[in-house]
């Protein structure tokens, strides 16, 4: 796959993983019949042991944007790092704790997920791979 260009800005790739992380949120909260007020979704996804598998995400965002800020992603070898992994937090990388499976089942009920992670996808491959 050729890269494109000018690579995603890594404060736009946080913001689509925010608003993955978001919408998986959102769905388990359907799928589990809890509340979907924010305030209310926030304290179960902190509590929940049904929502535990998200945690990942919100320690993946934090990590990118420190980095980000700190002028640590603007390296090739190092969006190549970040590209990694993010993409072993949604795929296509082994499921080794479920995850992944748990993102695909929401995907196929929620066509928003859907769209969110082909965008990040997509985003993802203006990042240079990791060197085998």
């Amino acid at each position: 796959m050729t890269m494109a260009a000018d690579p995603v800005p890594p404060v736009a790739v946080s913001a689509e993983l925010q608003t993955l992380h978001r919408l998986l949120l959102h769905g388990e909260a359907l799928a589990h019949g809890l509340s979907t007020d924010p305030h209310k979704l926030m304290s179960a996804a902190l509590g929940d042991v049904r929502l535990v598998w998200l945690m990942p995400f919100i320690r993946l965002i934090a990590a990118l944007d420190a980095a980000d800020e700190a002028g640590e992603i603007g390296h090739h070898s190092h969006r190549a790092h970040w590209r990694q992994r993010i993409e072993d937090h949604v795929g296509p990388a082994p499921d080794a704790d479920g995850r992944l499976a748990r993102l695909r089942e929401l995907a196929e009920l929620s066509t928003d997920i859907a769209n969110s992670e082909a965008r990040l996808r997509n985003m993802l491959t203006s990042w240079p791979p990791l060197a085998n």
